[in-house]
């Protein structure tokens, strides 16, 4: 079966190299590599060209303008031609055997989402480590309940997904949503599984990026990225009465968090009254 890996591209011409040599190397070879151009400024798209003269798996995708990861990954998502779909950031990158990990789980349970767990590299030295686990099952109501618990990684990467997930659309994909992007898609991903599988194994480094858009202070616009996350969150997560408790403290705490960065209160206020407004 192949697998699609999709990977968004923007200002990563320090990491790239690295990323992509990483899935130039599984030993699962039956893929395609897509690169989405995200219109990096940077010489980003110098090293995917040196890439795919050497391995003619590598496609990439150009869009018109940047817009974001969210939108990236589903332009990806839209060319991909795999059974299964991957993502994986452009400053990050994978164990060798990663994919064939993911997949041997697949074939063992059939499952639409299969997620192993992720070591993030921070600035200090030190690692961090998450693994996926199903504490309260491998439903959708379960992994909703494991992603709002820290028990469930809620980064899209180190996954994989059926190309059934993303066949019929219907997914709320927003233009330069930077930050919260991907746990606004997953929550909706797993809404549409019929059963998600885990992996014990680290198959995941993440770098922690001093350039990426959550080391970024926040403005307006990260604002409302993370007030349309929490929107969609609790649109699904919202429909579970055994859930009720956990989103509300996730929210509770989000909505808190806002004040703590340099956007004016009277400003953080003003959003969060007209975005409770809206809802209730």
């Amino acid at each position: 079966m192949k697998v699609s890996v999709i990977i968004p591209i923007y200002n990563a011409e320090s990491y790239l190299e690295r990323c992509l040599d990483s899935v130039c190397r599984q030993t699962y070879t039956d893929l395609e590599i897509i690169a989405v151009n995200d219109c990096t400024p940077d010489c980003s798209m110098d090293i995917v060209e040196q890439f795919a003269k050497k391995d003619s798996r590598i496609r990439v995708v150009e869009n018109p303008c940047n817009m974001g990861a969210m939108v990236a990954r589903n332009k990806g998502c839209e060319v991909a031609l795999g059974d299964m779909f991957c993502f994986l950031d452009s400053d990050d990158y994978l164990v060798p055997d990663a994919i064939e990990c993911l997949m041997a789980r697949y074939e063992e349970t059939g499952a639409d989402i299969i997620s192993a767990g992720l070591v993030l590299h921070v600035a200090d030295g030190k690692e961090m480590f998450y693994r996926s686990t199903l504490p309260y099952g491998c439903t959708p109501e379960g992994v909703h309940h494991a992603i709002l618990n820290n028990l469930f990684p809620s980064s899209l990467c180190a996954k994989l997904y059926v190309r059934r997930l993303f066949a019929n659309g219907g997914f709320s994909i927003y233009e330069d949503m930077s930050i919260s992007e991907d746990v606004s898609l997953l929550h909706q991903l797993v809404e549409h599984a019929n059963q998600v599988a885990v992996v014990d194994s680290i198959i995941y480094h993440c770098e922690d990026n001093p350039t990426s858009s959550t080391h970024l202070r926040y403005g307006v616009k990260q604002l409302e990225s993370i007030l349309m996350a929490n929107d969609i969150k609790l649109e699904i997560c919202g429909k579970y009465t055994s859930l009720q408790k956990d989103l509300d403290k996730v929210v509770t705490f989000v909505l808190l968090r806002l004040f703590a960065h340099d956007v004016p209160f009277k400003v953080v206020g003003q959003m969060i009254k007209a975005h409770c407004q809206e809802r209730y």
